[in-house]
């Protein structure tokens, strides 16, 4: 699935796909720039859960999911994609 992360506290999104559960990338995602963003801009850990991630588009293949995220990645901008 293709998903966004929005924080509800500024500006700062992701966007991104994986072939699991939602829920185990938003877990892996605690260790990564999305957690590092909370810890180090909001000063929060441990606040990050699936209600900051929407879900854009169930996949039937990696290449859906790549062309997918492309677009999402051009049409949002997001700013913690590196």
């Amino acid at each position: 699935l293709v998903y966004h992360f929005v924080c509800d506290l500024c500006d700062a999104d992701y966007v991104s796909y994986t072939p699991r559960h939602l829920f185990q990338r938003v877990a892996e995602h605690k260790n990564l720039a999305i957690g590092k963003h909370f810890d180090e801009v909001h000063g929060l850990r441990d606040c990050l859960n699936e209600s900051h991630f929407k879900i854009h588009f169930k996949c039937q293949s990696k290449f859906d999911c790549l062309m997918f995220e492309m677009l999402y990645i051009k049409k949002c901008k997001p700013n913690l994609n590196v």
